[in-house]
């Protein structure tokens, strides 16, 4: 390990405590401000990856631009996007030239729900960054020092107490989001925590344990939803049982933290000065809606420039800067018909969003003709009279010939390995 690294992880709290100081400064910036500390770091980073990544170089080459050409974040458009599939293969391309050198760094990895796992290295002081983009999150909802924190994280996620949490500090306590519900609602009713963290998965399958089985769980003073989509449906499930001081975040593994609710908001302010939100439709710019590309202006050792995370979200200008209204969601499986006609997950969403009956769904493709519809529905609501609306809707909003809905009621639907729950899943055999 080299002396740098090594200064920067005995240092991370304190790295993390500054950046946080800066960022909650940052939060209170005018649009005009903004788009210059945008456009100061912009051309910062892309100088540096121009410079010092070939695979970066080529892509400039490739597009016949320099850095000094793209002034503006509108600039950025020239540049190709950025895939998953390339991200992984410049940096495993650079990390094989010197696995010691990098194995000091911090390792993290996305759940791989699309069955190729992402790996990524961050050096200590971005993952100081990152820390403080989600601390800020915290601050601005109204954290304590004070505060005891449950959460519900992937198993290599599982952290040992740092020194302030040994002193009662910032205490936390932790369940894997793989363990059996059971466990999950007997920890947190021993911690009985003031902060809840927590993807929307997990959060449905405590509420609905908790629901069946009458048990009354304290309320924490606010918590946090993540990671997936929160439909109206899952929102109203878990505020039923955790209470209404609820926010969401939303980001990805590659930026931690790229967007967030402040309580009481009806929507997210995005981390403007930390990173670029492109909105595209078929891969022409949007100015409301679209599937996302990020640049983080922060992270130096594998930089991200048009990352396409691949969500579609809907955005509206709020005192000259974007928020975000809607998170329509990850790209899920397509349902795929005979005639060749595909379907993404938006009138599924739609029509199981405005029945609130309808505590969780999943949608399963069998074959060309026979599509799955699971669901948890309200103990109170008559299954006849639901079942029957949802398959009208179905019939009449995504496709009424050559196909057969079955409505399954479940008790719950339990999230994939990687602890989410897809909204469509297709079991049909490509050939």
């Amino acid at each position: 390990m080299s002396v740098k690294t090594r200064w920067e992880r005995v240092t991370l709290n304190a790295r993390t405590a500054l950046h946080t100081r800066r960022l909650l400064s940052d939060f209170s910036a005018d649009a005009e401000t903004v788009q210059a500390i945008q456009e100061r770091k912009l051309q910062r980073l892309l100088t540096h990856a121009f410079e010092t990544f070939p695979f970066y170089r080529d892509r400039f080459q490739q597009a016949g631009l320099h850095p000094r050409d793209i002034r503006r974040t509108e600039d950025l458009a020239q540049l190709p996007l950025l895939t998953k599939d390339e991200y992984r293969d410049f940096t495993l391309s650079v990390v094989e030239k010197r696995p010691q050198y990098y194995a000091a760094w911090y390792l993290d990895g996305t759940s791989g729900s699309t069955g190729m796992p992402l790996r990524i290295w961050r050096t200590w002081e971005e993952r100081a960054y990152m820390v403080a983009k989600w601390m800020r999150t915290l601050f601005l909802n109204g954290y304590r020092w004070t505060d005891v924190t449950f959460s519900l994280p992937s198993p290599h996620r599982l952290q040992k107490d740092s020194l302030l949490q040994r002193f009662g500090v910032m205490r936390r306590y932790s369940v894997a989001y793989t363990a059996p519900v059971e466990e999950m609602v007997e920890q947190y009713l021993k911690v009985r925590p003031t902060v809840l963290y927590a993807n929307k998965s997990q959060l449905v399958q405590m509420a609905l344990f908790c629901s069946r089985r009458g048990i009354a769980l304290p309320r924490p003073r606010f918590y946090v939803c993540a990671a997936e989509t929160l439909d109206a449906n899952s929102r109203s499930t878990i505020v039923e049982a955790f209470g209404d001081r609820l926010f969401e975040v939303y980001g990805g593994t590659e930026f931690n933290n790229l967007a967030f609710q402040i309580i009481g908001e009806d929507y997210l302010h995005f981390s403007h000065t930390t990173n670029v939100l492109e909105l595209l439709e078929d891969g022409a710019p949007r100015e409301d809606r679209g599937y996302c590309a990020i640049t983080d202006l922060h992270i130096y050792s594998f930089p991200l420039i048009r990352y396409q995370l691949g969500d579609y979200i809907e955005t509206e200008v709020r005192e000259g800067l974007r928020v975000i209204k809607k998170i329509r969601g990850r790209l899920d499986d397509w349902v795929i018909f005979e005639d060749g006609t595909r379907k993404p997950f938006h009138p599924f969403y739609e029509i199981m969003e405005r029945r609130p009956e309808v505590r969780q769904f999943r949608i399963v493709q069998e074959t060309l003709r026979h599509i799955r519809v699971l669901v948890v529905r309200d103990p109170a609501s008559d299954p006849e009279k639901l079942a029957h609306m949802l398959i009208h809707d179905l019939r009449s909003e995504v496709r009424d010939n050559d196909v057969d809905y079955t409505i399954e009621w479940k008790d719950d639907i339990p999230p994939d390995p990687n602890g989410k729950l897809r909204m469509i899943v297709s079991n049909l055999k490509q050939a």
